[in-house]
């Protein structure tokens, strides 16, 4: 496998893009390979897109297909699955869950959670002001929630691409073994 770059990430996005969704599933279900590496593969796209770190799901995506070879195309898929209309419902399960698996009970500013929320997608430590109890404990909450949110999201997404892809092979050789 060759070097992946941006380029090739947002060649995959646009080629995408432009099929319908139905094409979209019919390609990911005739890939080649174990149904357990594409799904494997997909479910850790599916924790890197749930992760706080707004901007970063495509390279987080590439670096672990360098590193692992997972499959490029059903991880940057998982990644993107969570596009931007959806992140902030994903960012307010996430930090309710954390705040659940915390025990904390206590109620931040409105204002504090939005503007952390912000500085944390965004990468903006110097505005955070690390020294508030609040800051921290959101940036907490949200970190443990969201990683229990694609924690649990990716073993759904593996397990549904796996009966998906399992179902798929096994009705295309039903097919060709009519005409054997």
């Amino acid at each position: 496998m060759s070097f992946l770059s941006l380029r090739s990430a947002g060649d995959l996005k646009k080629e995408f893009s432009k099929r319908t969704l139905r094409q979209n599933a019919s390609y990911i279900l005739s890939l080649k390979g174990d149904s357990h590496w594409l799904s494997l593969s997909f479910a850790i796209g599916v924790l890197i897109g749930t992760s706080p770190f707004y901007g970063t799901h495509t390279v987080t995506a590439l670096v672990l297909v360098s590193l692992f070879r997972f499959n490029l195309v059903t991880t940057i898929i998982g990644a993107w699955l969570s596009f931007p209309p959806i992140q902030p419902f994903i960012y307010y399960v996430g930090y309710r869950l954390g705040r659940v698996v915390l025990r904390d009970s206590g109620c931040v500013q409105k204002e504090t959670l939005i503007s952390t929320i912000k500085c944390i997608m965004h990468f903006d430590i110097t505005t955070l002001g690390l020294e508030s109890r609040d800051v921290i404990l959101i940036a907490k909450q949200l970190l443990i929630g969201c990683t229990l949110l694609g924690v649990v999201a990716g073993i759904a997404g593996y397990f549904f691409l796996r009966i998906s892809i399992d179902r798929h092979r096994a009705r295309v050789s039903r097919r060709y073994a009519q005409f054997e």
